[in-house]
């Protein structure tokens, strides 16, 4: 028998073909109706629940440059025809929040979290979007970077960019770890009212309350749960389906295999 094998990366082409390989593929069904333009939905679940393999799941359905039929040809989404249809139709930028809060500064990277971001747009993107560059020179990638970082904040270049490339071409917008920086700030400083007035409040001006305000599909995951009316309330205008995705094994799955 082969040994079972713990994922310990969030790449699900990593694991798509694994001897015991749980197919969660099923669990999009029940959240098809809600992928949509215009839609911002969130999954909350504890640490280790896979959450960041499920979101590499759907990027590798969806994305244009990451699909490969192998991935999925015994898979049960391939049942639906509606996200068949969606499949690698999509173009995807991940923002992953894990790594944003800085604890020797008490500060969030926005810098790094941005040129991750612009690493993902390939040079085609760019020069539909902002086509009043001309490339005369060799590095004028980076210089095209270099000037748009100076003059939009991240959340003015994703709305900028999707805005305009979704004109052309769907896209799915992947937040990973929404509360990591907050959570970080409190393991760090222990001090409540600083990561509210400091952390939380820069995060919510300059994220969170623009997750639904542009015309793509937009996916948040995290730790802790939603609250609607306290530090969180800007999140009121996403649709938590926590409890419309099963992540974690049954027991008559484990019993199956």
């Amino acid at each position: 028998m082969r040994p079972i094998s713990i994922p310990t990366s969030n790449d699900y082409s990593q694991w798509y073909d694994e001897p015991f390989y749980v197919d969660k593929t099923w669990e999009l069904l029940n959240i098809e109706w809600a992928l949509k333009r215009w839609s911002a939905l969130f999954f909350a679940r504890p640490r280790r629940w896979w959450k960041s393999l499920f979101f590499s799941m759907i990027n590798h359905l969806l994305n244009k440059d990451l699909y490969k039929p192998e991935y999925f040809e015994w898979k049960k989404v391939t049942q639906s025809e509606r996200l068949m249809k969606m499949a690698w139709k999509y173009f995807t930028l991940s923002l992953d929040l894990k790594p944003l809060y800085d604890k020797d500064t008490d500060s969030l990277k926005w810098d790094e979290l941005r040129i991750s971001v612009l690493k993902q747009i390939k040079e085609e993107e760019f020069k539909k979007i902002f086509w009043e560059e001309k490339p005369f020179f060799d590095d004028w990638y980076y210089k095209i970077v270099e000037k748009i970082s100076k003059r939009y904040s991240l959340w003015q270049f994703i709305k900028s960019f999707v805005e305009t490339y979704s004109k052309q071409q769907d896209i799915l917008l992947l937040v990973d770890e929404y509360d990591k920086p907050v959570n970080d700030c409190l393991k760090y400083k222990k001090h409540e009212s600083f990561c509210k007035n400091n952390v939380l409040e820069e995060l919510k001006d300059k994220l969170y309350k623009y997750f639904k305000d542009i015309p793509c599909i937009t996916l948040v995951t995290g730790i802790n749960k939603l609250s609607m009316a306290s530090f969180f309330s800007d999140f009121n205008n996403l649709v938590d389906v926590s409890t419309k995705v099963v992540l974690w094994y049954t027991q008559k799955e484990v019993e199956d295999l």
